[in-house]
């Protein structure tokens, strides 16, 4: 037991095989699972459930998570196996593949207090005066929730009071970045013919794609903004994400499709920075 917990304790990764003995079982579900699943929703690691045989796990915690094979279905029922397991395989290995958000934040957030303590911020344009910002682009976003959206105000009026000279967003302005479909510049026209291509691809995705939940815990500072920390409860958000690049670029709308850099996680930007200052409070928060 004290091997399987340091594992535990240590995994990136973490797959249950799931049926109805690993449910019944006091340790395996109750313990490791229990475990398991505390390290998932701190952002520490990903359990992927493997649904092996029919039982009622979408009853249980796993239900809220994103399982293999496709769509759930038990390894079982497949009328080939070795297709169940293929799909098992693929399904891992994007996962494995796929930096975790607690490894993205980790260096986002170290590369932001370094930037701090060495006052090599980015500052950001425009932020004094909106309306001299000419540069277009297109990005497909994802509101919160008006719960989410509630405590990040707060968590704003908190940081506004002893870092009043950062730039801070609204409610109405909170957002996460789902795709960057076209990255800003001054010169980019999207034709409206094209902007239509654009809709019926996202909508032909996002039409079959299941709903996914995005649990916030955290703040940092990145070296031009202060985000709010977003973990994707399992790998449906990456799933879908895959899914839309793949569409788009099969409509032959994959150019400009995230030029600086790939989308991942789920982090909301509360505040920039718009001017070199003291930031000892900020480093203190």
């Amino acid at each position: 037991e004290t091997t399987i917990d340091k594992e535990l304790g240590a995994a990136d990764v973490i797959v249950a095989l799931v049926s109805s003995s690993f449910i019944a079982s006091d340790y395996c579900y109750g313990v490791e699972m229990a475990r398991a699943l505390e390290r998932h929703n701190a952002g520490d690691a990903l359990v992927i459930p493997v649904i092996v045989r029919d039982s009622l796990w979408q009853l249980t915690p796993l239900g809220k998570l994103q399982a293999l094979p496709k769509d759930g279905k038990p390894v079982s029922m497949w009328a080939h196996r070795d297709e169940a397991w293929t799909d098992v395989e693929k399904g891992i290995r994007r996962a494995i593949y796929t930096p975790l958000p607690r490894l993205l934040y980790r260096k986002l957030c170290a590369d932001g207090r370094r930037a701090l303590l060495n006052g090599t911020v980015g500052i950001e344009p425009f932020l004094d005066d909106l309306t001299q910002d000419k540069r277009m682009g297109l990005t497909l976003i994802i509101r919160p929730s008006a719960e989410v959206s509630a405590a990040l105000t707060r968590m704003n009026d908190r940081l506004r009071k002893s870092n009043p000279h950062l730039f801070y967003y609204d409610k109405s302005s909170f957002h996460f970045t789902m795709l960057s479909l076209i990255t800003t510049a001054e010169t980019v026209q999207v034709p409206a013919d094209r902007q239509r291509r654009y809709a019926r691809s996202i909508s032909r995705v996002l039409a079959q794609s299941p709903p996914f939940n995005v649990e916030f815990g955290g703040l940092c500072t990145t070296i031009n903004s202060v985000i709010a920390k977003g973990f994707p409860v399992g790998n449906t958000l990456d799933i879908i994400r895959d899914e839309l690049r793949h569409n788009l670029r099969e409509a032959g709308l994959g150019e400009g499709l995230e030029d600086r850099y790939k989308i991942e996680g789920a982090h909301v930007t509360l505040a920039r920075f718009r001017a070199s200052e003291d930031f000892s409070a900020l480093i203190q928060e």
